[in-house]
């Protein structure tokens, strides 16, 4: 792979040391948007930071912004990698390789933080000295409307501190906390290389859940802060909303964090087995539903076809899946029972269910 690498060497010694935090940002075709990304980190209350850009072989004028942008002097110890185009997940990987922080912070191009970001967690650092930080974030839309609020649900004002196991239980069997998205995570850089942690290429959905299952597998000190850093911006063509194939990568994803789960930790057997049946069935479900709600014109049996064209095997491994779910848990579920019976029938069902979500929100039920 071709890289080409600018250093931009405004390197600042703060607090006689060299930067803690390296923020790595992939770029790809977001010259409209990577102004305020750049801007939420020029902007930060402790520039203490190193940051890592990463172009993933924009073929617009996103490079040129950056480099415009940095001239300025507005950021400092800055290096800017240029590749040829592979995906975030390579991307992520190669800022990885990078960095010369002890953590590593993921922020896409598009997205943006809170001014005290990088202040709070040099102080979190300082003080705890943790394996990976987390903390609550929010999706807005592209005027920075707010879309859902997606915050941990925890008995506690402040910062919260447990071990990468503990934190699995609540996340994965309590549903006590929110999945950490790439956005919501600081990692322990050494960490990540010891145990071989890394994005994997090609896989556009599930990887940051892959990603942070992983980190927290190998996390003996975890700290959960209560407060909102930062914002991911859906956009308009964005995965979430549209009709892409690509959205049942979570599968393998899912997968390959419940194996190294049961690699890694013994005691995390229930999280990996309900990483491998039940999340995995939830997120199959999620996904049809929004590929079908997203091209109305799309009928279940067109999109099972596409599905096992991009991913031979699948219908039969879920259908498998959810016989033997139904059996060990002896319980019911209508949209399980409606699929094994006949897809379009669990089709209907979803059709049913968002007209009574969209007539309760209508008549604020």
């Amino acid at each position: 792979m071709y890289l080409l690498i600018f250093f931009y060497s405004y390197r600042k010694i703060i607090w006689g040391c060299i930067q803690v935090i390296s923020v790595i940002i992939p770029v790809y075709n977001v010259e409209k948007h990577v102004t305020r990304t750049l801007n939420s980190l020029a902007n930060q209350t402790d520039n203490n930071f190193e940051l890592v850009i990463v172009n993933d072989g924009s073929i617009d004028s996103t490079l040129q912004v950056i480099t415009e942008y940095i001239a300025q002097n507005k950021l400092h110890n800055v290096k800017i990698i240029n590749q040829e185009n592979a995906g975030v997940s390579v991307a992520r990987n190669t800022g990885i390789e990078a960095s010369t922080g002890e953590y590593v912070y993921f922020l896409d191009g598009d997205d943006y933080v809170e001014i005290k970001l990088i202040e709070t967690l040099n102080n979190v650092i300082k003080d705890e000295h943790p394996d990976l930080v987390f903390w609550k974030w929010r999706k807005v839309t592209e005027q920075g409307e707010l879309i859902n609020d997606y915050h941990s649900i925890l008995p506690y004002d402040n910062t919260l501190m447990m071990n990468g196991e503990e934190t699995l239980k609540k996340l994965v069997l309590d549903k006590s906390i929110r999945m950490i998205s790439a956005i919501s995570g600081l990692y322990n850089r050494k960490q990540l290389n010891d145990h071989n942690i890394r994005y994997t290429p090609c896989c556009v959905n599930g990887e940051d859940q892959e990603f942070a299952f992983k980190a927290l597998s190998v996390a003996d000190k975890v700290v959960s802060l209560q407060d909102v850093y930062s914002y991911y911006v859906q956009r308009k063509g964005s995965l979430t909303n549209n009709y892409n194939i690509k959205k049942f990568d979570f599968a393998d994803a899912l997968k390959r964090a419940g194996y190294f789960m049961l690699g890694k930790n013994p005691n995390l057997k229930e999280v990996a087995m309900t990483l491998l049946k039940g999340e995995m069935i939830d997120n199959y479900f999620y996904n049809l539903s929004s590929c079908l709600q997203s091209a109305k014109s799309i009928y279940i049996r067109k999109l099972l076809k596409d599905i096992e064209i991009q991913y031979p095997g699948t219908t039969k491994e879920m259908k498998e899946l959810m016989r033997t779910w139904k059996r060990e848990k002896q319980s019911k579920n209508r949209l399980v029972d409606a699929y094994l019976i006949a897809p379009e029938l669990f089709h209907a069902l979803l059709i049913i269910r968002n007209m009574k979500s969209k007539v309760k929100s209508v008549v604020g039920i």
